[in-house]
């Protein structure tokens, strides 16, 4: 498996055939179903933030079995849109059962990587993998919405290219094409989106939970 990790891009090759997976805007768009809050909730579940914290180990057993299910089917979903390919043979037969329990026939790839490949595209699609400052300060508050027309008409206002490629492009290739377009030095003169720092730092405080468990 090849990991282009500047711009997000994933390549598998599997017995000679090429699958690209690409969180691109576009992909993202097809992941919200038009919906605003969509995107910040399957990012929630692939990253793990909606598991139980149920005291009752019984209890705790089946709720676990479920939310890993939910969690799964995520990370299927986020795999399939971010592919123009049928990627069965890749992340296998993946379907939940009466009990709300993951059922599972193994494709090419470990349950574990189709969870870590998930997890990828979602940051590249959402977040993007730049740094920030260190002299720059924490901005914003949590927002549970996330629309990707909004870096695509910046894209095209700011980046000059045609709205077709700006669809295109992942959200790590929109910061480091802003990032040129307005160096550091300038960063007074670069366009304020104040929901892209909102959504920067709701998914910061999330990763960095699911980091300390």
């Amino acid at each position: 498996m090849q990991v282009i990790t500047d711009i997000g891009q994933i390549a598998v090759v599997v017995d000679g055939k090429s699958y690209h997976l690409i969180p691109s805007f576009s992909a993202m768009a097809r992941l919200s179903q038009d919906s605003s809050t969509r995107l910040t909730d399957i990012f929630v579940t692939v990253y793990g933030g909606r598991f139980s914290s149920l005291k009752d180990p019984k209890l705790a057993k089946n709720a676990e079995a479920i939310c890993f299910a939910n969690m799964v089917m995520d990370c299927k979903e986020v795999i399939e849109k971010c592919c123009n390919e049928k990627v069965s043979a890749l992340i296998g037969n993946l379907s939940v059962n009466r009990k709300g329990w993951l059922s599972y026939r193994e494709g090419r790839l470990k349950l574990q990587d189709i969870i870590t490949l998930a997890r990828h595209l979602m940051r590249h699609g959402i977040m993007g993998d730049q740094k920030p400052d260190e002299d720059e300060e924490p901005q914003g508050k949590f927002t549970n919405e996330f629309d990707p027309r909004v870096y695509v008409y910046l894209a095209v206002a700011h980046l000059g290219i045609s709205e077709q490629e700006a669809w295109g492009m992942t959200m790590t290739g929109f910061r480091a094409a802003m990032e040129a377009k307005f160096p550091r030095s300038e960063k007074d003169k670069i366009p304020s989106n104040k929901r892209y720092e909102e959504a920067m730092d709701w998914a910061d405080k999330i990763i960095m939970r699911d980091n300390a468990r």
